[in-house]
């Protein structure tokens, strides 16, 4: 497999297994982060009828997947804006990249 075919292959796994990832209250929470944002975890639970104790528990399953991003705060809160899919999975994508070079 050459370096051109093995990288698309990492990606292409990357982005499934972040879509994978989305499901139930994690998956509405996202949605409501693309619909609403930027925005913090208190305006989202507003805006989708969700508690707060549910939202942000999957605010920081989020963020810790790379599908939602820290983009400033307010009110010692902060705001988050969604990454789309391909924009997630690119920047594991790039991330990775250097450690890959190291191994050649």
């Amino acid at each position: 497999m050459d370096l051109e075919h093995s990288a698309k292959h990492i990606r292409d796994r990357t982005f499934r297994e972040l879509r994978g990832r989305l499901a139930g209250e994690r998956r509405i929470v996202y949605q409501g982060f693309i619909s609403h944002g930027p925005c913090t975890t208190r305006f989202l639970a507003n805006a989708i009828a969700l508690g707060i104790l549910t939202v942000r528990p999957r605010a920081t399953e989020l963020l810790q997947a790379g599908l939602i991003e820290l983009v400033g705060r307010t009110n010692r809160e902060g705001v988050y804006r969604a990454l789309s899919v391909r924009e997630a999975a690119d920047r594991v994508e790039n991330a990775r990249r250097p450690q890959q070079m190291q191994m050649l």
